[in-house]
């Protein structure tokens, strides 16, 4: 993302052939300093270590290229373990005791959901990369969000079912927790009208907890015609198990990410064929900013970014951009972030909506042979036989 028109576009040879010197921005100046909060460590550290990449990039970056207006900016790091209580902590150290006006986190739904609720009362400035907040949010809002909403999501992913797949029954397994209830409500909302319904079905985490649903999951999931995970990042590796026992051929869909600890660089076999939302990072998009980061992170990691170094990247941007139109404290970088419009970024055009939603939808993916694809360039190939299935479970034959 470019950050207003007094910092230049990046140039990516000459930043990594410049010396110390070129480095330097204006010492006299007070730097612009933010917090992040991420899971380093736990079930989410896959998302925090790739997030925490595309931040560095970002901060170093921005500060070869001027800085905030002539100051460079400061970022804190510190890991939540993936915990939402120890995440609140750090976040209201950084706020109270830290003085930071701005903190990046908030990375996996437990987390964010916790962080909300505290930034909100605090009247911090939350960025989260990756994770929605509770939709119950008021407007002027201090959180904000460059991942798509539970209900974005939730819409795209029922319209699919619904106007693609052609279902008209649905079976739920639903895991504990309140995020895991939120998406599953915004999908419900969206897939029941015209006569279409969904059913669902708890299960808890742990051994027991397992045997029991898989127990039931065979009466249970009977008269459905496409089944449909809602799980937290801690147990969606565990309902995905269930459901593909008892799929019978049945599309599987999933509201959240199906990924393991490897990420999504190497998804987990029982996640195969699972159909899920997510942001779509695209590598052909010619545009500066595109171009420009995928240059700087594949000269600085030997690798090819995954879309959440990008989504901290953006973060990083995103909070700059707000800083150099608007100020340094909190309500002005509010402000800032509520004024961006169609501002561009890695990911995409940034819009936030008066609750701090990007007001951007999610792309449809499908895990093929381990690894996530988007489902628009595989749907010739997958498609005709699911649309079979689910007519057949529907009108019979």
């Amino acid at each position: 993302m470019k950050v207003a028109k007094k910092i230049p576009v990046l140039v990516v040879s000459l930043l990594f052939a410049s010396t110390l010197l070129m480095e330097t921005v204006s010492c006299g100046s007070r730097p612009a300093k933010i917090g992040a909060v991420l899971p380093l460590s736990g079930p989410g550290a896959y998302l925090g270590r790739s997030i925490d990449k595309g931040m560095r990039l970002a901060v170093a970056l921005l500060n070869r290229s001027g800085g905030i207006n002539g100051r460079r900016m400061e970022m804190s790091v510190v890991d939540s373990g993936s915990r939402g209580e120890k995440a609140v902590l750090a976040m209201k150290r950084f706020f109270v005791r830290d003085g930071v006006s701005a903190v990046i986190g908030g990375c996996t739904a437990r987390e964010a959901m916790a962080m909300a609720r505290v930034a909100e009362r605090l009247h911090g400035v939350l960025l989260s990369p990756c994770a929605s907040f509770p939709p119950s949010r008021a407007k002027d809002s201090f959180t904000f969000s460059t991942w798509p909403s539970s209900s974005r999501s939730a819409r795209v992913l029922s319209d699919f079912a619904a106007f693609t797949l052609h279902a008209d029954r649905i079976t739920a397994l639903r895991g504990n927790g309140p995020a895991s209830d939120e998406s599953l409500r915004a999908f419900v909302d969206a897939f029941g009208h015209e006569g279409r319904t969904v059913k669902t079905m708890r299960f808890r985490s742990g051994k027991e907890g397992l045997n029991v649903a898989r127990q039931a999951a065979g009466r249970f999931l009977r008269g459905s015609q496409v089944l449909l995970l809602a799980a937290g990042i801690g147990n969606t590796m565990e309902g995905l198990s269930v459901l593909q026992a008892e799929s019978r051929g049945r599309p599987l869909l999933s509201l959240n990410v199906p990924a393991g600890v490897g990420g999504l660089a190497r998804l987990p076999g029982n996640a195969e064929g699972v159909i899920f939302p997510m942001p779509f990072l695209n590598t052909r998009n010619r545009g500066a900013e595109v171009q420009d980061f995928l240059s700087a992170y594949r000269l600085k990691f030997n690798a090819n970014p995954d879309i959440y170094a990008a989504c901290g990247y953006d973060a990083v941007y995103i909070l700059a951009s707000a800083m150099a139109g608007n100020g340094l404290n909190r309500e002005q970088i509010r402000h800032g972030l509520m004024e961006l419009k169609e501002a561009p970024s890695v990911m995409g055009p940034v819009t936030f909506n008066a609750e701090g939603e990007i007001e951007r939808d999610p792309s449809l993916f499908v895990v093929k042979g381990g690894k996530a694809v988007r489902l628009k360039k595989a749907l010739n190939e997958i498609l005709p036989s699911m649309q079979e299935r689910v007519a057949r479970r529907r009108f019979g034959g």
